[in-house]
């Protein structure tokens, strides 16, 4: 009730609190929601965000046992999605995304990004969308150093050529952000777990890693 209350009348909580108090205040409440919620206050999920979710009773209902262990999350089903968007103004700018499990949960906003209700790389320019591993690790591009030597900026476009990697670790609470050499063009960087251990790649397409981040 009270994210629906604070999503559905959130011109009045702005104009009483100001954007950034009013900010502050739903990323609290979002840091605590399940899916239901989410469908309840009728944002738009994995399947279709461009508009709200059309069955929150499904979403509504209690997970089959095991279904939680599901890394991507696609309704309607019982127990919800996985990703959230709530709509601000004439665009959606408001994502939530759970990890397999949904022990944790991201909130992003305005390159924004909170995990557990904790700010995550404040100092980085992030991605306007992030995705979970697994139930522990939250990866996101970010812009990349400007002084790389294969560094350039669209005129058209707010994202610069070569990304860094940003990975939080939700369980440890810890965050790296991985920043590409001068020999490494990370152009689209991929992360990928395998056992303890995360592999860098520069580009999705494929070929070999550039790095490897160790994970206890």
């Amino acid at each position: 009730m009270d994210l629906f209350n604070r999503w559905s009348e959130a011109s009045e909580h702005v104009d009483l609190l100001g954007e950034d108090a009013y900010r502050e205040q739903l990323v609290q409440v979002l840091s605590r929601v399940v899916p239901r919620d989410c469908a309840a206050a009728r944002f738009g999920c994995t399947r279709r965000m461009d508009r709200s979710c059309q069955e929150p009773e499904v979403c509504a209902q209690d997970p089959p046992p095991g279904a939680g262990e599901a890394v991507h999350r696609e309704g309607p089903r019982p127990g919800g999605c996985d990703h959230y968007v709530g709509w601000w103004g004439d665009s959606f700018a408001l994502r939530i995304s759970f990890g397999a499990g949904d022990r944790h949960r991201a909130v992003q906003w305005d390159r924004r990004l909170w995990i557990d209700g904790l700010p995550i790389a404040d100092d980085q320019t992030l991605d306007e969308c992030g995705h979970w591993l697994d139930d522990r690790f939250f990866v996101i591009l970010a812009e990349g150093p400007d002084d790389h030597p294969a560094q350039s900026f669209g005129w058209d476009s707010l994202a610069s050529t070569i990304r860094s990697v940003v990975v939080h670790d939700a369980d440890r609470g810890s965050t790296v952000v991985l920043v590409p050499a001068a020999e490494e063009r990370w152009t689209n960087p991929a992360v990928v777990r395998n056992g303890d251990v995360l592999l860098i790649y520069p580009d999705r397409v494929g070929g070999a890693p550039d790095r490897t981040l160790r994970v206890f």
